[in-house]
């Protein structure tokens, strides 16, 4: 079911992303999912811009939640939707390597923090260092950890915040979020499901990781 050529301005991308509840940036390969980049109107050029433009203004506006998620594609996220996520992965998240804990310690005490901060700070300076440092923010990040606290162009530096304090505590802590694995689980396929009801939740569930 394709979307296409509906969006004109960041109000109708807002409204995009809180339609689906969770939408990809670009088009994934061999699925019809919803993704901005199809939804905007314009040359494939105007799109891709846009796309970013808007993604990234209501991300850092804290409109929606960015992360690398579906098929470690670049995913949007609705702020209703959220809370699930967050309680369902990030809450509970165990780092599993050095690098990790490294990561969360600089963050928790120092606050927010660019990918080349980081870097310096924890002294990454072999290639395989670089490596297990850029797979360490990656696992972070789809797991609903940290979340992108700033982004800037030519050179594009990201900036890093814990996801429990980039966000207000009422974001986090929504009710119909605070519950077990399974009503998580339902929770986000009954929202997703409601939009994209051409895709099997079966299908659904392995695409949003809800295993």
């Amino acid at each position: 079911m394709a979307i296409t050529d509906t969006i004109q301005t960041i109000e109708d991308a807002l409204e995009f992303v809180n339609k689906y509840g969770c939408v990809t940036l670009f088009p994934l390969k061999r699925l019809e999912f919803p993704n901005l980049f199809s939804a905007i109107k314009g040359t494939t050029e105007y799109k891709f811009s846009k796309a970013w433009l808007f993604a990234d203004t209501l991300a850092l506006d804290k409109k929606i939640h960015y992360v690398k998620y579906i098929s470690n594609k670049i995913t949007l996220i609705s702020l209703d939707l959220l809370p699930c996520f967050y309680n369902l992965f990030g809450r509970d998240f165990k780092p599993t390597s050095p690098i990790q804990i490294a990561i969360l310690n600089h963050l928790s005490e120092e606050g927010i923090t660019s990918t080349k901060a980081l870097r310096k700070e924890l002294q990454i300076t072999s290639v395989y260092e670089s490596k297990e440092f850029s797979k360490a923010i990656g696992i972070l990040w789809s797991n609903f950890k940290i979340a992108v606290a700033g982004k800037t162009e030519e050179p594009i530096i990201v900036y890093w915040d814990l996801i429990e304090r980039w966000y207000d505590r009422d974001v986090l802590n929504n009710d119909n979020c605070n519950t077990d694995k399974k009503q998580l689980i339902d929770n986000i396929l009954t929202r997703v499901t409601e939009k994209i009801n051409w895709i099997s939740k079966t299908k659904l569930k392995t695409l949003l990781r809800l295993y």
